[in-house]
């Protein structure tokens, strides 16, 4: 059990909501699961697609410990009315609870970073991309990358991808659909502190779109962002992307 003093614990899990009303069906998962894996075993034999990322912020032992959870909602491939369904469903129908969540989870030895990551496929009126380049001294560095990055302790993913865009691009964008999950596992990678680290992320990749776009420009003081521009469909092809780019744009059939 998390003792009851200063903690901020992080959970995920994931659900998948019912084409027929009925509760959706949930577990929790461990940062290492494959989060479309996990669904599909809650519901074998039905097509499914992200769908939304509920958010909570669990307060327990008399306030002393803030829980944050990222609820991971997948849909039924073929259900029209999942936004109606999902938006209808109290906070408490996802379950496990709060409560069924404390347990901790089991931590590898050695360096290991846990995050759960917002990106964003960001388009203007004209159809161009916003990408960001990764900075030196960061993983991936010189490569072209889709702007966004972990999500704070509280912060929704869409929250959290809007101050990303700020931050990096100096763009003020609406973020709206979810267009994939991914698990991501990586061994040897070097972390924030310089050493080998053994990386395990959950991306959740949103769309998002600036009405008024302006000259990119990066707003953060050293950070992971060296420098941000829009391309058009036909000069993306020419840069040099990094993983999350290539994988982002393979996943989304229009691009």
């Amino acid at each position: 059990m998390i003792p009851a003093t200063g903690q901020y614990p992080r959970r995920v899990t994931v659900h998948v909501l019912s084409a027929d009303g009925r509760p959706p069906v949930g577990r929790r998962v461990e940062f290492t699961d494959d989060l479309v894996a996990v669904a599909r075993e809650l519901a074998p034999g039905v097509g499914l697609r992200p769908h939304a990322v509920r958010t909570e912020l669990a307060v327990l032992h008399g306030g002393d410990v803030r829980m944050h959870i990222d609820r991971v909602i997948f849909a039924p491939a073929t259900s029209s009315g999942a936004d109606d369904v999902a938006s209808s469903l109290a906070s408490d129908a996802f379950l496990p609870a709060a409560a069924d969540l404390e347990e901790d989870d089991v931590v590898p030895t050695g360096h290991v970073l846990r995050r759960f990551a917002a990106y964003g496929l960001v388009t203007d009126p004209a159809g161009r991309v916003l990408l960001s380049r990764i900075a030196p001294g960061f993983p991936g560095a010189g490569t072209w990358h889709l702007p966004g990055g972990g999500t704070d302790h509280g912060e929704a993913p869409q929250d959290a991808l809007h101050r990303e865009i700020r931050e990096e691009t100096g763009q003020d964008a609406v973020v709206t659909s979810v267009l994939s999950v991914r698990h991501h596992h990586a061994v040897g990678q070097i972390g924030p502190e310089g050493v080998d680290t053994e990386i395990s992320a959950v991306w959740v990749v949103l769309r998002a779109h600036v009405a008024r776009p302006t000259t990119a420009r990066v707003l953060e003081v050293n950070g992971s962002t060296e420098r941000s521009a829009w391309f058009t469909a036909e000069e993306i092809p020419t840069l040099e992307l990094s993983l999350t780019a290539t994988t982002v744009l393979g996943d989304v059939p229009e691009t």
